[in-house]
């Protein structure tokens, strides 16, 4: 049943009662016109908003990166990672490796934002040093 009423082939030919048939059909017919121009007639809307979303998507995700970052290592056992520009957070990766057994480990800053400095520490000054000062960004 389509529209509260039975449809009598795959045709969608609608039996309307008391009406004849050729008019049923008529006015079937142009009740799916109507809806064809109707669908048709939404298309340039949802393509124009499709392409407005898109920019601004992209626009968003590409501005909220910290830009302009930088990387240090005041003493052997700690680094640093500081953003200027941009929006987002940043924080400190640090590869970290044992002096007495050889083995490395990572060692990560707090989160911190845009002109704030995201620091850390290995361990134990006399045992671990800083191999690698790297950063991540959100």
């Amino acid at each position: 049943m389509l529209l509260g009423f039975p449809v009598t082939n795959a045709r969608a030919r609608f039996r309307w009662p008391g009406l004849p048939a050729s008019q049923a059909q008529r006015y079937g017919e142009h009740i799916m016109n109507i809806r064809k121009l109707t669908s048709l007639g939404m298309t340039p809307l949802v393509l124009a908003g499709i392409a407005v979303a898109a920019p601004i998507a992209g626009a968003t995700a590409a501005s909220a990166t910290p830009q302009g970052c930088q990387v240090g290592k005041p003493t052997e056992n700690t680094g640093f990672a500081i953003c200027h520009r941009g929006t987002g957070q940043v924080r400190v990766k640090v590869t970290c490796e044992d002096g007495v057994t050889g083995s490395s480990h990572f060692a990560y800053g707090p989160w911190v934002g845009i002109e704030k400095k995201s620091s850390v520490a290995c361990g134990a000054a006399q045992r671990y040093f800083v191999t690698l000062v790297d950063y991540q960004t959100r």
